[in-house]
Parts: structure tokens; C-alpha cells; sequence
């Protein structure tokens, strides 16, 4: 009787022990997640298919810097003239430069990320999704990014003025803007 007993005691034990190993919490243990490994991954995707990948980051970007350089002028674009405003149209001309080349690098980027997923879930690569996808995006992935370089550019004069505020030399000060901002 005794031996039945811790017989039934061992395989309680024995049991509840295997149903807490399979159960989801402890199955998904993931190693942590390093900036290394997703800068290698990234690396990675890019060189496995460097080709794709250049012409998606080439032609949006190509084509939004000349339809604003036929807007502004090709030396205004080429930063071999200076923008000189005489006038509403000359100003509205510029912004309208200023927001097709923030429109074409939203382009690219959702273009890029799209790759990068694909590649992650090794599928094969669909330019053509993409772009359909990233023209749908367009408008609040360009507004992410202008105000993401409003937040970098705030933060950049911020850093500066106090870097000049302690007496900070202008040297250390960018070093330990990118500190700040990575």
C-alpha cells in the first residue's frame, strides 16, 4: 500500500513537471535581443540582394530629385547656385521641392522595409507590391519622417545650445549628439 501510494505521489509529480515544460511561457524562450545581431541582419539582407536593393533606394530618390530640380532649377538643386526668393511662386516652388523629396525618401523607405521583411520570412521579393503599398503609405510615412527630423533637428539645436551653454568645445558637442540620439 505504501508503494502504491508513492507510486501515484511520483507520477503526480512526474506529470504536473511535463505539463509545466510544455506549456507556452516556457517553450518561447528567446534569446535577448542585441543591437549586433540586427545590424548583422540587416547587413545581411541587404548584400543578399544588394541589387534590388539599390535600384529600390536609387530610382524613388533619382526621380524625386529631378522633378524638384525641374521645379528649382538644377544648379539651385545641385547646391551650385543659391536660392534667392523674389517672389510667392519661388517660395511655393521650393516647398513643393522640399515635400516631393520627403515623398520620394518615404518611398524608399517603406520600399526598403518591405524588402527587409520578405527577406526576414524568406519570401521571394515583389517590387511591384511594394510600390503599390508604399504609394498607399505615402502620406503618414511622410509625415513620420518630417516630424522625426523636426524631433532630430530640435534636438540637435538643443544639444548644441547647451553644449555652448557649459562652455562645451563645438567638437565634443556632435560626438555626444550622436551619443544621445542612438
Amino acid at each position: 500500500m505504501q508503494n502504491q501510494d508513492n507510486q501515484s505521489v511520483k507520477n503526480f509529480y512526474l506529470e504536473r513537471n511535463s505539463r509545466e515544460q510544455k506549456t507556452p511561457k516556457t517553450q518561447s524562450k528567446l534569446p535577448p535581443l542585441g543591437v549586433g545581431s540586427i545590424i548583422g541582419e540587416c547587413f545581411s539582407i541587404i548584400f543578399n540582394h544588394i541589387l534590388l536593393a539599390i535600384l529600390l533606394g536609387i530610382v524613388p530618390t533619382l526621380l524625386g530629385h529631378l522633378i524638384s530640380a525641374g521645379l528649382a532649377g538644377y544648379q539651385i538643386q545641385l547646391g551650385l547656385s543659391e536660392y534667392q526668393s523674389s517672389g510667392i511662386d519661388n517660395d511655393f516652388t521650393l516647398v513643393l521641392a522640399i515635400v516631393i523629396n520627403v515623398a520620394a525618401y518615404a518611398i524608399t523607405c517603406v520600399l526598403l522595409i518591405q524588402l527587409a521583411y520578405d527577406a526576414k520570412h524568406k519570401q521571394r521579393a515583389q517590387p511591384k507590391r511594394y510600390l503599390a503599398s508604399a504609394i498607399k503609405t505615402l502620406v503618414p510615412f511622410s509625415i513620420l519622417n518630417v516630424f522625426i527630423g523636426a524631433v532630430f533637428t530640435t534636438g540637435a539645436f538643443a544639444v548644441t545650445f547647451l553644449g555652448a551653454r557649459v562652455g562645451l568645445p563645438t567638437i565634443l558637442v556632435y560626438p555626444v549628439m550622436i551619443a544621445f540620439f542612438t
